[in-house]
């Protein structure tokens, strides 16, 4: 039986041959398009119901499914079906998804979110088909309809999209869509992302394309003009006039450019556990910071606590930007259920850009994660600007809570 909470059905053809989206809760969007001889499932979600009794609510045709990349929130319904295709550059990457299926189906909010469905089945005994090879330039025939596959290499290397010419629509899976994430770690260069978007974007002005659907679930489809806006962002990210912003969610770190109402998420971060190997790098730039505040960094006086930082710390971090340490971010023990915030310094170039927010956050959710009450932290009042990033972060100030001479503000997050 369909889930009717899960899956919102409407039908986006003008001519005689059905082309429906199909919106899944998780806001992940298929596209069933039906010719007079076969049906071709664009993608398939996370496909936590069943996508095949879908399909044949809406054709007799049999389906044959076509991936526009190897990502989980587009293949994991590859298992109703039993005829799929998808760019080979993408294979590994739906292969170590899928032998991840039994696990991920007994995450929390899989049984939450469908729990009717997750109940009823053994995740063991469902298996996933072979992707069959497709590549840019294919043409999928389906009998009075075709779909041309051009391929743009950017948001993972197999990544593609699919024309249907008759209704001068493009179905882009994460490819042309309203936030491009390119910071992930199988993602392309900007610059080659670049170069692949032209010319797929020349394809589709060659057909004309009215509408261009993505793979998540967009209010309203894209059109040409959005395409050219993206073009201008990209080609300013470029030749490196774009300003960027720090941005960090589930899936990792990076820099967020904004033009308009499109947004693009690149690499140009990393934000990481501190090594030995670290050191001198980390030597420099606290030199620098000290420096700026009109003090000096003593590693073999007053601070020889960074000799040592493997076990003076909780946690330390470092965030490399080519190859270079711009910042830090540190938690100290404090008491048995607490942590103390140190080491909080990035270079000038990048303030004023949210990597500060970037690194507390970060700590932040590390004190939760290992199970501290609080954060307590001491500054000065004439770090404005630090200041105003504690109060953001939610910090409120407090007692003295040490013999610090030179702090004057002392503050206190409760987890």
């Amino acid at each position: 039986m369909i889930n009717e909470d899960i899956y919102e059905i409407e039908k986006i053809s003008a001519g005689k041959c059905g082309v429906y989206k199909i919106c899944e809760s998780r806001e992940v969007s298929m596209y069933l398009v039906c010719g007079s001889k076969k049906a071709c499932l664009i993608d398939t979600a996370y496909g936590l119901n069943d996508l095949s009794e879908i399909c044949s609510s809406l054709t007799d045709l049999p389906v044959t499914v076509v991936n526009t990349h190897g990502h989980i929130d587009h293949v994991l319904g590859n298992h109703w079906f039993d005829n799929v295709y998808m760019h080979l550059d993408d294979r590994n990457l739906y292969l170590e998804i899928v032998s991840g299926f039994a696990d991920m189906i007994r995450e929390p909010w899989v049984k939450e979110k469908y729990g009717e469905f997750v109940n009823c089945i053994d995740p063991d005994d469902i298996s996933f088909p072979d992707a069959n090879d497709i590549v840019d330039g294919d043409v999928i025939d389906l009998g009075d309809k075709r779909l041309i596959v051009a391929g743009i290499p950017g948001h993972t290397a197999g990544s593609i999209v699919l024309i249907d010419p008759d209704e001068k629509i493009c179905f882009s899976g994460d490819s042309i869509i309203e936030q491009a994430w390119l910071f992930l770690e199988e993602s392309l260069p900007v610059e080659t992302y670049l170069k692949n978007f032209k010319r797929a974007v020349e394809l589709l002005r060659k057909f004309g394309i009215e509408r261009i659907y993505s793979g998540h679930c967009a209010n309203k489809p894209l059109t040409l003009s959005d395409t050219d806006i993206m073009i201008s962002g990209m080609e300013k990210i470029c030749s490196g006039v774009a300003e960027g912003r720090a941005f960090s969610n589930f899936a990792g770190i990076g820099i967020e450019y904004s033009f308009g109402e499109w947004s693009i998420l690149c690499q140009g971060m990393d934000l990481i556990p501190y090594t030995s190997s670290l050191k001198p790098r980390l030597f420099e730039f606290t030199a620098i910071c000290f420096e700026e505040l009109g003090k000096k960094f003593e590693p073999s006086g007053r601070h020889s606590i960074y000799n040592c930082i493997e076990s003076a710390f909780e946690v330390f971090y470092c965030l490399i930007d080519n190859d270079n340490v711009i910042g830090t971010v540190a938690l100290k023990r404090f008491e048995d259920d607490s942590v103390e915030l140190k080491a909080l310094y990035l270079d000038s170039v990048y303030r004023g850009k949210e990597f500060g927010s970037l690194l507390i956050n970060k700590v932040i959710a590390d004190a939760r994660n290992l199970g501290y009450k609080y954060i307590v932290l001491d500054s000065m009042s004439q770090y404005k600007d630090a200041l105003r990033l504690y109060e953001k972060a939610g910090f409120r100030s407090i007692e003295r809570y040490n013999d610090n001479t030179y702090a004057d503000v002392f503050m206190r997050l409760d987890l």
